[in-house]
């Protein structure tokens, strides 16, 4: 339910000031620019820290398909060169 009441806020601001960069801008505009710094830095790091929990998570997949798999290495390895090219 809270989460249908923020969606509805944030498509009630875009709709009356329609602004370039999303939900960041909308907090620098309607309540503080410090605000909207702190939220463009907040989703970054969401973001950075998201791509580590991803290969944790691909790793225990492929883990639990094949027992043999033992070491996360190659894996994360695999991974991190997909994610970087």
């Amino acid at each position: 339910m809270v989460l249908a009441l923020v969606n509805n806020s944030v498509a009630e601001m875009s709709t009356y000031m329609p602004v370039a960069g999303g939900f960041i801008r909308l907090a620098g505009y309607w309540v503080d620019d410090a605000l909207g710094f702190l939220a463009g830095w907040n989703f970054f790091l969401y973001e950075a820290f998201l791509i580590p929990f991803e290969i944790t998570a691909l790793n225990l997949v492929i883990s639990s398909w094949s027992p043999e798999i033992k070491k996360p290495g190659p894996t994360a390895g695999i991974c991190a060169a997909v994610i970087i090219l």
